[in-house]
Formats: structure tokens, sequence, C-alpha cells
């Protein structure tokens, strides 16, 4: 990974803040900032009279300030190779003043004056299902790519630009990438727009304060905004990652959770008994699964949800203490703040939803899904009824139910733009005021999984956070058409959301890709698919739940199974090089004095290709590397490019890759799916001895694969090796072992 050179002066030029790169060269140049009211009046501050401030690391500009015009201040500080930028407005008049947006940095020509025919945009999403780009040309815009769900009072996206939530990567191929974003997410909505212009491309980073009123006397402060620029786009990504975890105190889980959960098994068809016998079968086999958790099919509507249909017949707290019994711990799945036009909640208090200018209720899924037979409506959370019913809901999952995970989903219909019980809340404010009450209700020690749920405003509220639709390969169909509305919260291709988001694992949260399944049956994946999909959900390093009928999975399954456990410390990044999936991914693997990569070729199209891995490839130095291939449970050889021959449509090639070295090494493991990754805890060159510890409460036998070189032979008294040629083999009785050497 390449390290960021982050930006390192600040300028300005006619009282304008210009930011350049070390060399001097000016990557945003001529930034204002801008307010416009809810009336539509717009205070440009690049139009009015200005004045400057400027201090070692830190330029103030100021415009305005008058009985007419608001006082707009920029300041922008730079500390550690980031420039953090905020907007205030002071209201100087006479009137209360109805904010709509600030504009905190407006950028006429854009990053470096680059065009908009050059310039390659990334995309994260708003919520989990919304639009991900990793990188795509501004020009050949994806007609799914859509702006964030904060209906309904945003229209389609124009031709001439790109709303793009939270943040952005802008690059060309002849200028690194900068990174815009927003440092927080606590009160306001951030969107950074890119447009068209005739000379480079309109750079404008906004906070929605939705109509929030300023009385006279009053100020109200943007959230900051964060630049960087540099020569690695991972790089930018990890260190705004870290910045925004460490502002907003995210909540990083001490250990990965795993688990079990009926859904793609059972869907919302499931009954009490199907939970039952789910847990005695882990219990009986005694995988290491944490959770058992029971995902939708146990209320009787959306909204209702501790009135239990007929097939819980017991109750939610009997099923708890029965999952408990099997010594594991009890989740389940709701919607906090969604609720049916069927249910009961709706029927008797159609005050506590929201509501749009007009005064109709806002139905957040809209589109005749077979999966919603009636409307479902977002919940008010500042209405003080509808925030004490929640209350008690949660309360009595919690502690009257007992269970220890909570999953929450569809939680983006407590943070659309709405009329709101409280009208100078803004939608952030409101969806954070109902987890906030969601956290403190369920303590420090319970999991919350994050679900359906605006991202960067959820940070240090969730322990855990979906960042991708369903997974399935046939997701992304061709010639599928973007849907009349364009505010659904629904991505073209899931695969591609999982990867957009691997920056967020262990910064902003842990992960969750979605459930693996190992079964053969009922499912439309072939066995190879199978473990492609599951290598992916692996790679991630994120939360592990299974999804299958476990009484019905093939030996096959549970042999999967016990290669993913435990959940390895592992967090591969896709390695971009253009637009649309990346088809390698890849990660580096240390413990101790070994050093690994573990990598996978993935075959995202519908036909075969040929399949080749090369250091160029996983974009390592040149050399020879020894590689050992994870699916087939094959040592390939010391070599520096491996032809794999063809690799079927949806499949994917799995290796575990290291570098040769002057002295004995572990060079690979045959165990864990991910070799290494999951086999190894340290290993320690010493004294011509290797030292290796292995990974506690491995399911599977694991086998050392070592390289003895030239100059090197096994000393007497090592037992259980075989050795043919330079490698030898091993498979430890424990979890350590110590083999030694003797010198020529």
């Amino acid at each position: 990974m390449t390290a960021r050179s982050g930006p390192a002066r600040l300028h300005t030029d006619n009282d304008l803040l210009t930011i350049t790169d070390t060399h001097g060269t000016p990557l945003l140049q001529g930034c204002s900032a801008s307010v416009q009211l809810s009336n539509g009046q717009i205070f440009p501050m690049a139009a009015l009279e200005r004045t400057t401030r400027q201090e070692a690391d830190a330029i103030t500009i100021t415009a305005g300030g008058d009985a007419v015009i608001p006082r707009i201040e920029l300041r922008a500080t730079y500390t550690n190779g980031t420039v953090h930028i905020r907007c205030t407005v002071h209201n100087t008049t006479p009137t209360p003043l109805a904010i709509e947006r600030l504009d905190v940095l407006v950028c006429p020509d854009g990053y470096r004056t680059i065009p908009t025919s050059e310039l390659l945009v990334r995309q994260t999403g708003w919520q989990m299902s919304s639009p991900v780009a990793l990188r795509s040309a501004f020009d050949d815009q994806d007609p799914w790519v859509q702006p964030p769900l904060y209906m309904p009072l945003l229209s389609a996206t124009p031709a001439n630009q790109r709303h793009l939530p939270w943040m952005t990567v802008l690059q060309s191929d002849a200028a690194p990438p900068l990174l815009a974003g927003f440092g927080t997410a606590t009160d306001y909505l951030g969107i950074v727009t890119v447009q068209s212009s005739s000379h480079g491309h309109r750079l404008t980073a906004s906070n929605y304060l939705e109509g929030i009123g300023l009385t006279p006397g009053d100020s109200i402060t943007s959230e900051p905004l964060l630049i960087m620029e540099g020569t690695g786009e991972q790089a930018l990504l990890e260190a705004y990652g870290a910045e925004v975890g460490s502002l907003m105190h995210a909540r990083i889980p001490h250990h990965t959770p795993t688990g079990w959960s009926h859904w793609f098994a059972y869907f919302a068809k499931v009954s009490e008994a199907d939970i039952i016998e789910n847990a005695r079968v882990i219990q009986q086999k005694d995988l290491p699964l944490e959770y058992v958790q029971i995902d939708d099919g146990y209320q009787t509507h959306f909204g209702d949800w501790t009135t239990t249909n007929e097939r819980f017949p017991g109750g939610m707290r009997a099923v708890a203490d029965a999952i408990r019994s099997t010594g594991r711990k009890p989740g389940i799945w709701l919607s906090p703040f969604m609720a049916s036009a069927s249910s009961d909640v709706f029927a008797q208090h159609p005050d506590w939803f929201l509501r749009d200018a007009t005064g109709r209720h806002i139905n957040v899924n809209r589109y005749g899904d077979p999966y919603w037979p009636a409307p479902n409506y977002g919940l008010d959370i500042t209405h003080p009824e509808a925030y004490a019913w929640l209350a008690q809901t949660l309360t009595t999952f919690c502690e009257e139910w007992g269970y220890d995970y909570i999953k929450t989903d569809f939680l983006y219909a407590g943070a659309i733009r709405a009329v709101r019980y409280d009208q100078n809340c803004t939608s952030v404010q409101a969806y954070r005021r109902g987890m906030t009450l969601l956290r403190g209700i369920a303590g420090e020690n319970r999991l919350v999984l994050g679900c359906g749920a605006p991202l960067l405003c959820s940070v240090g509220l969730v322990d855990t956070m979906r960042v991708g639709p369903d997974l399935s390969w046939e997701m992304d169909l061709p010639g599928a058409v973007r849907p009349p509305d364009v505010t659904r919260p629904q991505s073209r291709d899931p695969l591609l959301s999982l990867l957009g988001h691997q920056w967020m694992h262990k910064n902003l949260w842990v992960n969750d890709a979605d459930y693996v399944r190992v079964r053969q049956h009922d499912i439309s994946l072939d066995w190879p698919q199978t473990l492609a999909l599951t290598a992916l959900i692996a790679l991630g390093g994120g939360a592990l739940y299974d999804s299958d009928r476990l009484a019905q999975v093939e030996p096959e399954g549970f042999t999967l199974l016990d290669r993913l456990l435990p959940v390895a410390d592992i967090n591969a990044r896709p390695l971009v090089t253009g637009p649309g999936k990346p088809d390698y991914i890849c990660a580096a693997v240390t413990r101790g004095d070994g050093h690994w990569h573990v990598a996978a070729r993935f075959n995202w199209a519908d036909k075969p290709v040929n399949a080749h891995c090369t250091p160029a490839d996983l974009q390592l130095p040149a050399g020879a590397y020894h590689i050992y291939d994870l699916l087939k449970e094959t040592y390939i050889g010391l070599v520096s490019t491996y032809d794999a021959g063809q690799l079927a449509s949806h499949n994917a090639c799995l290796y575990s890759i290291c570098a040769a070295a002057d002295h004995p090494q572990v060079i690979a493991t045959k165990g864990h799916l991910l070799g290494p990754a999951g086999d190894i805890q340290a290993v320690i060159w010493h004294d011509n001895t290797l030292h290796v510890a292995l990974a506690a409460n491995r399911r599977s036998p694991t086998m050392l694969y070592i390289h003895i070189p030239a100059g090197y032979a096994l000393a007497a008294g090592n037992t259980g090796i075989t050795q043919h040629g330079e490698i030898a083999h091993i498979s430890p009785d424990g979890d350590t072992c110590n083999i030694s050497f003797t010198t020529a």
C-alpha cells in the first residue's frame, strides 16, 4: 500500500481558499462557501465582500454580517496531512432564517481542473443497498446511480451531475486520487456534488439542514469536511475511515461475531420448532457459532413486534431460553423505525408516522415488491409517544425476552426527509435520536447490527453493519432496468456494494457481508460458485453467519464450515484498476516473522475466462513466490507467474502467496479456507528453529508446508515430518511446534 501524502499548504487569493500539494500545485482553487435558505434565497460567499484571517495552519474567510446578509465563515485547518473545513452561519439579521443547505466547500473548477471527460469518481452508498461505484467515469453514468433516499424532496440526478453521499474519491489517469468526505454525521446529511462545467468540473460539498430555523443572534456550524490527497486510493480510504471512526467514537467488537440465522433457509415462514431444531444441531455438532438469530417471521405484522404469530406458540422468551440452553446466545431481528399499513400500531397511531409536505404518509417501500403486501411507513422518532413506544418495545426484547443480539433492519425508514413532530430536527438528528435510545437500552454487552442503515450517521451506535444487499451472483442481471422511482434504496450489484464498503471494516465497525450458505440443495448456485461466494465473504474478515437448515446440510457443507471457523483475522481489499468490480482481492497477512498474501481471482462474467496470477496482478514486487491453491488444497510451486487455465463463470481461484526467504519458512498451510490467515497465530525464526504457534480452536487439522532452501537441512530429532525435495510437511498434534534445522 502506498503511503499517502496529504495536501500541505493553505493559501488565499482574492480572499478565496486554495489548497495545494507539497510542491505548490493547486489541488482545489478559488474555493468558498454558500448558504441556501428554504425559500430559495442563496448567499454565495464568492459574490460577497470578504475578509481573511490567516494563522500558521489555518485560514478563516468571512463574508456578510449585516441586517440583510448573515455572516458566513469558512475555516480551513491543516493537521497531519488532512485539511479540515467547516462553515458557520451567524444570523445577524433581525428575522429568523430557515436554513436549507450549507455548501461547506464550493470549488468552481474542481480537483486540478480535470475535465469531466477524464474524471473518475468513487461513490459510497447512502446506505448498504444504495448504488456504489469504485471508480467510474463521470460521463459513463450508470442509470441506476441515484441520489440518497431522503424522499420525496429530491428529484432525479441531472445528467450533468453526480450526487455522492458522505464522501468521494476523484482522480484521473494522470492525476492521483483526492478524497473529499465528511468527518462526522451527527446532525446533517452530507452530499458531495460533482457537476460538469466549462472549465474542469464544479465540486460542492454540502450539509442539508432541511429548513432548521436560525433565530437572530444564533449560529450553526457544519460537520467537518476532510480533504486528503495522495498516491494510493486505498491508503486514503483507510486514513479517512480511521479519522471518521475516531471522531465518531466507532464501536469495534473485541472479537468477530459468528452465528446462525434462519433467513435463507426458511425466509418468513419460520417456526419456533425450526429455530430450536437448528440450535440443537449446532450444539450436537459443537459448531463454534456464538449466536442463534431469529429473523423476520415471528411477528404478526411489521411494526407489531411484540405480538407473535401462531408459529411461535411458546412466545419469544421461551425461544430465547431454548437457544440459551444449547450454550448459544439468542438473537432477534426487528425493523424498529418502520411499520406496515396493516399493523395495529399504525392503525391505532397514524400520527406517529412520517408525512410529506402535503400531509400524506410516506411509503418507504413503494414498488409492488411481493415481499411487501402493504405500504410501510417510517416512524417519527421525535414524537414523544412514538419514542416511548419504541423504548418499551426495545426493553421487551432486551430485558423481558432476554435477547443478546439485536439485528435492526430497514433503518433508513427513520432517516428519510419528512415533516416531523419536532420541526427543528433534521433527518440525521432524528435517526440518531432513535439509535441512541436503542443503544442505551441494549447496553454495552449486547451486540447491535445495523442493516439498511444510513452509513456514516450510524458510526458509534452499532457494533456490526451489513454493507451490502443479500448476496447472490444472480442479482446483477443482464438487461436490468432502473426502477421507476429514483429514491428506491436499491443497488444493481450487491457484490459491488460489498467491495465498495470494505474499507469501513474495523474502522467504523465490524462489517457483515451477508450469510454464508453451505448446502447443495434448494440453492441456485453450483458448488464451485458456493465456494467462490464463501471465499468472498471470508476474505472480508467480518461477521460470519450461516443460513442453512443444518439437519439437511451435506457432509461437504460441514467440512466447509469447519474450514471457515474460527473467523480469520484478515482484511482483504479490492485491487481497483478501473471501472466495475476488480478481478483481484488481496490481503497481507503477518503472523510474527511469517508473511503471506491471501488473494482471490474472481470471474464476475457470465462466460469462462483465462485466469492467471502474477505479482503485477496482485500489485506485488516482481519475483518468484510460493503459491498454494486453497480451494484445491494443492501446492503449486515457487513461480513468478501461474496460469490456472479456464475459470468458469461466477467462480474464483483462492491462493496463499509467500515470498521466498533465505532460511526455512512456513510457506503455506492446509486447513483453514484462508490458509495461514486462519491457521497460524505466530511464526518466529530464531536460532535455526521455526517456532510455530497455531490458532486456537481450529476446526480443521492443520498441515504446515515448509520450504527448506539450499544450505539448510532438518535437524535430527524432528518427528512427524515428511520431506519431498525442498518441501517438508508436518501436521502438529497440538497448538505449537518447533522445527529445528542445521546448516551445511
